[in-house]
């Protein structure tokens, strides 16, 4: 155990120093090799530092699942010691007391054929990770091996454009609020936010020195749909409508409220209210149609001097100025059982103030007053007999509707 933290310091040391002295690849056969199946490739490159110790290169191709080493000493280098990733630290740490250490932390070891596989999970693959055979007898006489995903070269031109397209646009162009719905889209966040979103993502992807290009093509499409989805100022911003036509109000315990209790409809509502918010939906839906074509697209005369429209619109579809039926109804039969009560005590009051000869009477707090007025009509059926002829050229004909029940 001794042995093993007095390798640990020396290689600390060492590696906290990394400098690496670079020589042109030799002509020596490496002490190992390293497979993949998609082939591999191994160079020398130097000396660690100012140790002995020999560092090499093994290149893999990108998308190698895991690689296997073969080291053609293991007397002296017996065992994959520690892998470190890019920044020197210690992904996988050591542990020579356990004797199936190399399969249960790197991999499987074949003794038969002294070759080690190790899966690429334990590898950084955005730079150089570092395999470390060792020595127990002498540190500086260990192994190191670099082994680098080797990736194909990332363009990010189309991710630069759309950023600065994004970057391009500004609020005098675009509507930044209650910016929700664009005629094929909803965003309950708002398209402009998303786009911001959307741009601080791939700002901090093109800044990076990444090496997939899924990964950048991905920002890019994502930025170029916030882009594409920002609603222009050239046309109107149809959102409040859009909101207005799809809010699901509801009754809920005789109280309006959205997603929640009994949708409304003509049947709990009463008809004069009913009919006056389904029109205004009607017409709403009308504006929004010829506001978008069929696929969503802005027409000719959706321009920004049509948001007084859109606002009309959006107003007049007011679920608060619906009346629940049911209340009104209780409400109603309320008002008869009171009015009938009410013109009998004032039958009442007026026998009483007829049998004291009186005008008016104080009633509590109140006063009653019952007076006579004075009022002059036009006596149309006198002036038709006198005046037939004059008459008729002041007839006006008027439609109504007359409800009885026998």
């Amino acid at each position: 155990m001794r042995r093993y933290f007095s390798f640990i310091l020396a290689l600390c040391l060492l590696i906290s120093s990394f400098n690496l002295t670079v020589f042109a690849e030799e002509t020596s056969d490496a002490p190992f090799s390293v497979t993949s199946p998609s082939g591999c490739g191994i160079t020398y490159k130097g000396k660690f530092g100012n140790s002995s110790i020999d560092a090499w290169t093994a290149m893999v191709p990108d998308g190698t699942d895991q690689i296997q080493v073969h080291v053609d000493d293991l007397d002296t280098y017996y065992n994959i010691y520690s892998i470190y990733d890019p920044d020197n630290v210690l992904i996988i740490p050591p542990n020579p007391d356990e004797e199936d250490w190399p399969e249960s932390t790197c991999g499987a070891y074949d003794a038969t054929t002294q070759t080690f596989t190790v899966p690429l999970s334990y590898f950084t693959y955005n730079g150089t990770t570092l395999l470390t055979f060792q020595d127990f007898e002498n540190a500086e006489d260990s192994l190191f091996i670099y082994v680098e995903v080797q990736r194909d070269n990332v363009n990010k031109d189309g991710l630069k454009k759309a950023i600065d397209l994004a970057e391009a646009a500004t609020s005098t162009l675009y509507y930044t609020n209650d910016d929700r719905w664009n005629g094929k889209k909803y965003s309950s966040r708002g398209f402009w936010q998303e786009m911001l979103t959307a741009l601080s993502v791939a700002k901090s992807a093109y800044e990076q020195n990444t090496d997939d290009q899924e990964t950048i093509d991905s920002y890019t499409e994502k930025l170029t749909d916030a882009y594409s989805n920002l609603i222009s100022k050239d046309n109107a911003n149809p959102t409040a409508l859009y909101e207005a036509l799809h809010a699901d109000w509801c009754w809920y315990y005789n109280e309006l409220r959205l997603n929640e209790g009994t949708p409304v409809s003509k049947k709990n509502c009463t008809a004069l209210t009913w009919d006056a918010y389904a029109q205004a939906k009607i017409d709403g839906q009308a504006l929004l149609a010829e506001l978008y074509d069929e696929e969503g697209n802005p027409t000719e005369s959706n321009t920004s001097g049509r948001n007084d429209n859109v606002k009309t619109a959006a107003e007049a579809i007011d679920a608060y100025k619906l009346v629940n039926a049911d209340l009104y109804n209780t409400a109603y039969e309320n008002y008869l059982s009171s009015k009938a009560e009410a013109e009998a005590l004032r039958d009442e009051i007026k026998t009483e103030m007829l049998n004291r000869n009186t005008e008016e009477m104080e009633a509590g707090q109140y006063i009653v007053r019952w007076t006579p007025v004075l009022s002059q009509r036009f006596d149309s059926t006198a002036f038709k007999k006198v005046m037939p002829e004059v008459y008729k050229n002041f007839i006006k004909q008027t439609a109504s509707r007359r409800f009885s029940i026998a």
